[in-house]
């Protein structure tokens, strides 16, 4: 599992500098070959800097589910009830607007039960636009699963609030979650069934999330 810090380096206008420094000095070039040299540094510098900056910002699911944006057993009354109790930290810590929470429901009221994914599982979400402040997840465990309308996979205990900014930035974190609840192999959810504290559920989600990257 690969943090920031281990994979990070200066991208700064002295490293790009540095890197410049020894093509300027070699007296083997002419001016059309220094040119050359400089438009590939330059070029293969800005790509890994790119490539740095997008595994900053996709960052992995276990980063956004700490423990302070897990809540268990929690009682709710109906799929609504659940899904404005699973959003309301997300309110409070400044991640959504209400009127996400409104369109969440006021989704899947016009689509169907689309965000029930798996047996017991929601991830509900909605359009960036929709008053999404910045990305993020919070997950609720139901002390008693609720009905979303979902035939093949009701009722649901597990609830993924996703704030979504975009399209792109959420994937690797959501791209984990398939994983880790469709490999049988992994038994997260028989894990998170048991975790008795937030603190022990984050570190369900980081110990699975580290077995399917590695």
């Amino acid at each position: 599992n690969h943090t920031y810090d281990q994979e990070s380096r200066a991208f700064t206008a002295q490293d790009l500098l540095d890197k410049l420094e020894p093509i300027l000095r070699d007296k083997n070039l002419d001016n059309e070959g220094l040119i050359k040299r400089i438009r590939l540094e330059v070029r293969r510098y800005f790509r890994e800097a790119q490539q740095l900056e997008n595994q900053i910002i996709s960052p992995y699911l276990h980063q956004l589910l700490p423990a302070s944006h897990i809540s268990l057993d929690i009682t709710c009354n109906d799929w609504r009830d659940a899904i404005q109790k699973s959003s309301l930290p997300l309110l409070e810590l400044g991640y959504i607007e209400q009127r996400y929470i409104e369109a969440m429901i006021c989704d899947i009221e016009k689509y169907g039960p689309y965000v029930v994914l798996f047996p017991g599982v929601a991830v509900p979400h909605a359009s960036p636009n929709s008053g999404s402040i910045k990305m993020g997840m919070y997950l609720t465990r139901l002390a008693h699963p609720v009905v979303f309308g979902s035939e093949e996979n009701d009722p649901i205990e597990f609830i993924f609030t996703l704030s979504a900014v975009d399209r792109k930035m959420h994937l690797r974190a959501f791209a984990d979650l398939i994983d880790m609840i469709s490999k049988p192999e992994v038994f997260f959810l028989e894990k998170l069934k048991k975790a008795d504290t937030p603190e022990h559920a984050a570190a369900v989600i980081e110990k699975c999330e580290y077995e399917i990257v590695n």
